[in-house]
């Protein structure tokens, strides 16, 4: 066979008789998935088989190598509806069976955007290594070995987002999600008229940053203008999968004095290890905002020639 994959021997004739064709399945010569004394070899393992829409899956590939590789190239799968995200690589040493190893490990974060059953292919290697026979001799020959190793194909079964998850609300499938703030100045010490900004972020392991709701698209409290910056959006790639962090700065000028009570935020999320709706909350809370200042008890007295109009008021700022 020249080629791998389901081939077909054709039929044979001789004085008036024919054979029949006979169908066979060729498979690609790659080495095996295990050490066997090999000096290089590689091993393929996903942490799930199972998970929903978007949920983070990782897969890792362990290459290993007893001789010094010159180069390696490395091929990842690429299908439609599926999203791979390479995380850090890691470097150490094992030993298989008795004999030393120098091990690369490298992860892929993958996302699947439709539920069903989908199939991660199998992809082949390439690794190029020196003649182990001139090596030993203290030469470079220039003569390189070819590795070509085969990875595992894998099966997933894709589900859609659970029943019981509330209607228009963003599907967010994570690991973990936390949501805190902080205000410039302490909240029952708000002046009228004077800016305060309070600062939401939210963290989660698992998504994207572009995954995680806004915070101020409708956030409105009697007695208070917000006015919302830019949100800052930040994806990290660790070695146990993306991390996301999404920070909302809301500028608040209070526009009354007393006590106003603030709203409380509400995330909702899907927990991915306990196959559980969650929800992360700031609850309400109210705030104390003293009247603005007057800033005409701090101006030096005019004669009242000079003197503005009995009828003339000074305003604080909206």
């Amino acid at each position: 066979p020249r080629m791998a994959g389901q081939l077909m021997i054709p039929p044979i004739s001789l004085e008036g008789s024919q054979s029949k064709p006979i169908p066979i399945t060729v498979t690609e010569n790659a080495e095996p998935a295990h050490g066997n004394g090999r000096d290089v070899f590689i091993e393929s393992s996903i942490d799930k088989t199972s998970a929903y829409v978007q949920e983070q899956i990782l897969v890792s590939f362990k290459f290993y190598y007893a001789v010094p590789v010159s180069r390696l190239e490395p091929k990842l799968f690429q299908e439609d509806q599926v999203q791979v995200k390479e995380l850090p690589r890691t470097d150490y040493n094992a030993n298989v069976g008795g004999r030393s190893y120098q091990v690369t490990e490298f992860k892929v974060a993958v996302t699947v955007d439709k539920s069903g059953d989908i199939t991660l292919p199998s992809t082949t290697w390439n690794a190029y290594s020196e003649d182990p026979a001139s090596s030993m001799m203290g030469l470079r020959s220039g003569r390189q070995d070819i590795h070509r190793l085969k990875t595992d194909e894998f099966h997933l079964k894709i589900k859609p987002k659970p029943a019981n998850y509330p209607a228009g609300t963003p599907w967010l499938p994570a690991k973990s999600l936390n949501i805190e703030q902080e205000w410039s100045r302490s909240k029952d010490q708000l002046v009228q008229g004077e800016p305060v900004t309070r600062t939401i972020t939210i963290t989660a392991d698992g998504v994207a940053a572009e995954q995680l709701p806004p915070i101020a698209e409708n956030l409105s409290v009697n007695g208070l203008k917000i006015y919302p910056d830019k949100p800052q959006l930040d994806t990290q790639t660790v070695s146990e999968g993306i991390t996301a962090t999404r920070i909302d700065s809301l500028s608040i000028v209070p526009t009354q004095s007393g006590t106003l009570e603030v709203p409380a935020i509400d995330v909702t999320w899907w927990d991915t290890q306990a196959d559980k709706l969650r929800t992360a909350s700031l609850p309400a809370q109210p705030v104390s905002v003293a009247p603005a200042a007057q800033t005409s008890a701090n101006m030096p007295s005019l004669p009242p020639s000079l003197g503005a109009p009995e009828s003339s008021q000074n305003s604080a700022p909206a």
